[in-house]
């Protein structure tokens, strides 16, 4: 059968609910809009598919009660699961802004974003056993691994992103991209296709407000270290080699497929209808050739197949994309077509797979121009086809399958006249030439087939996980432990950093303010007589009175133990009187001439320290330049006075070396005296990063030997232990 005769066929009915491009000749049932499932139906269901499938599948059912039988599932408006990954992920991610939609509409879709990850957390939970690995694939479950995570502390999960992953300017324009990025920093490992997602991933995470820090290897957040990996992923080597070369009747496919286009040269091309995969961009180019070389007119044919447009596919306007490619089809074949020649075969179809293997295997040239794709499989399965041919693959510079396809021509699509002239290099490529090329392909398609791309996944994330314990310092807390020792104590000191343990890290300083929750909870551990509260802060006095002074059980630490205010008293102490401060001119120009030249960056002067601010400059910047600072502060500033320069969350600051956080708690443990009935009973440390662990801070802890916990979490978690604290013991 030929190409021609596959066109004129019946077709079969269109597959709303795939997400690739199937190749086969036949599309599975479509479903009623609205249709009932009785709960024994669909346990029948899933024991069917646990005993005749290869793995062990598990459903996730999606749907409501019914209201005439609440076990059995209404499935209604199943595309209402997808719209907000379609609308609003897949549009970023492949570099569009979101639709300005009804706000309602928004919020709602979002809300069966969330209700789609969370029952698949629930269904994943109720198989899950200890020691499992989770593998959640993709932007429809990006919420997934913090659900997990919350739910179970120590789970192994790796989260890989097989579609782009856009760059900061795309993604900030999400209304929800801080949970989409905490829950994607549930996973243990985030894993992508190509190094470019992985930096933009890593830029999104250190650029939003949300206190991360990136580097090279990974992202700190909430305790934890989350690994960054780049895994291009393969495909199934020995099934595609199968279909291309064992089928039965392959050549008989071929040598029809070849008398049906009068043995031009043959382009060929397949790809969804999706502005995203370059259609258009591929045609406009394929025009340009024609029109600069005459000499291919009559003599080469473009064979592009589309499948008919799934639900996904036309709500992100695959109509509107598929009537552009039938004009640009009809006006290239009206333009350069004669009787006999057509210049453009267009088939929306689902090709069968020995027609599709044929199609790939007499083409001269294989065209891929996406405009934005993650992994692409049409080359890969191009390369795998063309053992014996050797044709060259022109592949498109913004697919993720590019950055690791070494052998391959890549081409700008945007650029119609640079992709026409490789085009026609392609074409006249001697032998010799197309097998150089094809050694260089051959090796990356044989040494990265999809088994062997899950074992690196498996091996990078096992590795990362034993790296991760064995440089855990730090224990998660045990609540347990903390309510045990706080019921049987009697002289209790509760010291809580502010920035980042009592209010959450903000891109504005400014707008750190305490939490109505938070206020209600120092307000009932300070009433307590058996409790002695202090806030210990690189904040100033001023902001610490304004925001926390009318609680009148605090007692305050301002600029890192410069300054003392003890509880139910108005009067400050300076610990730095005496202190020569002539380093602080010599500090401020320092800080002032990068803040010059570095927009966004601050100077704040205290009383005493001075810090310099990078929270809302470019992050790389920042970097840079508070790593140049401290290098130059220590080597002077450093030498000639007795100050030491602390790097904190975004900022760097230079304060006396023997004022710090450590010699305030010294002194708060000695307010308390020596022997028995005296010295506190139970300590609570909260804070969030090395500038609440000085040495000193360590060292009064383990002289004293009481209970020494750090504590990273955000103000709810703190609220919450406080309000727990009282209440409940």
């Amino acid at each position: 059968m030929t190409i021609e005769q596959i066109a004129v066929e019946n077709r079969p009915p269109v597959n709303k609910f795939s997400a690739p491009i199937p190749v086969n000749g036949e599309a599975p049932p479509t479903l009623d809009s609205k249709f009932k499932v009785s709960r024994g139906d669909r346990l029948k269901l899933e024991q069917k598919l646990r005993h005749t499938s290869e793995t062990d599948m598990v459903p996730v059912w999606l749907h409501e009660p019914a209201l005439d039988d609440p076990e059995a599932g209404l499935f209604n408006d199943q595309s209402r699961w997808r719209r907000y990954t379609e609308h609003e992920l897949y549009q970023v991610f492949h570099y569009k802004f979101p639709e300005v939609i009804d706000g309602k509409i928004r919020s709602s879709s979002w809300d069966d974003y969330v209700r789609l990850n969370k029952a698949f957390a629930d269904r994943v939970l109720e198989t899950y056993q200890p020691g499992d690995i989770i593998i959640v694939h993709d932007y429809q479950l990006l919420l997934l691994p913090r659900m997990l995570r919350q739910r179970i502390g120590d789970i192994k999960i790796c989260s890989f992103v097989h579609t782009p992953f856009p760059s900061f300017e795309y993604f900030r324009s999400l209304s929800h991209r801080d949970e989409i990025i905490s829950g994607m920093l549930g996973a243990d490992m985030v894993a992508f296709q190509s190094a470019s997602f992985a930096d933009h991933f890593r830029s999104c995470c250190q650029r939003l407000p949300l206190g991360y820090q990136a580097s090279v290897a990974g992202v700190e957040a909430d305790g934890r270290h989350i690994s960054i990996e780049v895994l291009p992923m393969g495909i199934n080597n020995d099934e595609i080699q199968q279909a291309a070369f064992d089928s039965a009747g392959l050549d008989e496919k071929m040598t029809g497929i070849l008398q049906a286009l009068k043995n031009t040269k043959i382009i060929v091309g397949r790809d969804r209808v999706d502005a995203s995969r370059g259609v258009i961009q591929k045609l406009q180019a394929f025009g340009m050739l024609l029109h600069r070389y005459p000499n291919w007119r009559g003599n080469v044919t473009l064979v592009q197949v589309a499948s008919p447009a799934t639900i996904e596919d036309k709500e992100r306007g695959a109509d509107q994309t598929a009537d552009i490619i039938a004009d640009l089809v009809a006006d290239l074949n009206g333009k350069f077509g004669t009787f006999g020649y057509v210049p453009v075969c267009y088939y929306t179809r689902y090709l069968p797979k020995d027609e599709y293997y044929a199609l790939l295997r007499v083409a001269d040239v294989g065209l891929i121009t996406s405009v934005r794709d993650g992994m692409n499989t049409v080359s890969l399965e191009f390369a795998m086809a063309q053992k014996d041919k050797h044709g060259p693959l022109l592949l498109s510079e913004f697919s993720g399958t590019a950055s690791y396809l070494k052998g391959a021509i890549n081409i700008n699509p945007w650029d119609l006249g640079g992709t026409a002239d490789k085009i026609n290099a392609a074409l006249e490529m001697p032998e010799v030439q197309r097998k150089e090329m094809y050694d260089q392909l051959l090796p990356c398609l044989e040494g990265n087939p999809v088994q062997k791309w899950v074992e690196k996944l498996l091996r990078k994330l096992l590795i990362h996980l034993e790296h991760c314990k064995a440089t855990e310092v730090r224990p998660m807390l045990d609540v347990d432990v903390v309510k045990k020792y706080f019921a049987t104590s009697s002289r209790r000191l509760f010291i809580f950093d502010y920035d980042g343990t009592l209010t959450p890290i903000v891109e504005d300083p400014d707008a750190a303010l305490p939490s109505q929750d938070l206020m209600s909870s120092l307000v009932t551990l300070a009433a307590d007589k058996r409790n002695t509260v202090w806030v210990v802060s690189g904040r100033d006095q001023a902001f610490l009175i304004k925001w926390l002074g009318s609680i009148p059980g605090l007692g305050f630490s301002a600029e890192h133990g410069s300054f003392i205010k003890y509880p139910n008293t108005d009067t400050w102490v300076d610990l730095t009187a005496g202190e020569d401060l002539g380093w602080q001119q010599l500090t401020i120009d320092a800080f002032q001439g990068v803040t010059d030249q570095l927009p966004g960056s601050v100077v704040e002067k205290k009383k005493v320290a001075i810090t310099w601010h990078y929270r809302r400059a470019d992050p790389d910047l920042g970097e840079m330049n508070a790593k140049a600072l401290k290098k130059k502060l220590e080597r002077t500033v450093a030498v000639d006075f007795d100050v030491e320069v602390m790097t904190g969350k975004a900022n760097i600051e230079v304060r006396p070396r023997s004022i710090n956080k450590g010699e305030v708690v010294k002194r708060l443990v000695n307010i308390f005296g020596h022997g028995p009935d005296q010295e506190p009973d139970f300590v609570l440390c909260l804070g969030d990063d090395t500038t609440d662990e000085g040495e000193s801070c360590l060292f009064v802890f383990l002289y004293v030997a009481y209970l020494l916990i750090y504590f990273h979490r955000h103000v709810s978690c703190l609220a919450t232990l406080g309000n727990a604290n009282v209440e409940n013991l």
